[in-house]
């Protein structure tokens, strides 16, 4: 995408330059707009644009979505019986010793199953209702009111309180 509006940015700073230079008349090209005008509002939303996908760019996670979800599951899967479905799928490798294919292979089987889970969970995560949302949060009768707090009234003696200096006296 980003090339695609490049060659147009090229194109349109091209047609810009021959006007300027004199090679080619500023025809008007409609509702009082010159065809410079349009070729540097062309080039300017490119540029925008080129802008967007260069910050698209960098906000992209270095982390892809499998490391995501073999670090949120709580308990990694055995993936020995996948490489040994490999083993036996394909029984030629491991005459032909290339035993790391199928452990290969195997683990990549194992990722994708745990990512498979991993998506749906999370996908019924994000589609259950919160239930303490829909729950009242103040007492059901309103003349009925309960402290969960164990409180003790306490009296404050102004001789516990030490007297202030006066700061005027200096």
């Amino acid at each position: 995408m980003s090339i695609v509006l490049l060659v147009d940015l090229l194109a349109g700073l091209k047609d810009a330059s021959a006007i300027a230079l004199g090679y080619r008349p500023n025809r008007k090209a409609g509702d009082d707009m010159f065809e410079a005008e349009e070729l540097l509002k062309a080039a300017t939303s490119t540029v925008s644009s080129l802008f967007r996908i260069a910050i698209l760019i960098r906000k992209a996670s270095p982390r892809d979505r499998f490391a995501r979800a073999l670090a949120a599951t709580k308990s990694p899967f055995d993936a020995t019986f996948d490489i040994r479905h490999v083993c036996d799928k394909f029984p030629l490798i491991m005459e032909e010793g290339k035993g790391w294919l199928s452990e290969r292979l195997g683990n990549a089987i194992t990722q994708r199953r745990q990512y498979f889970i991993y998506t749906r969970n999370h996908r019924d995560k994000l589609g259950e209702e919160p239930s303490d949302l829909l729950q009242p949060h103040g007492p059901s009768n309103p003349n009925e009111t309960k402290s969960s707090a164990q409180t003790m009234a306490s009296t404050l003696h102004s001789a516990d309180i030490p007297q202030q200096l006066d700061c005027e006296d200096d």
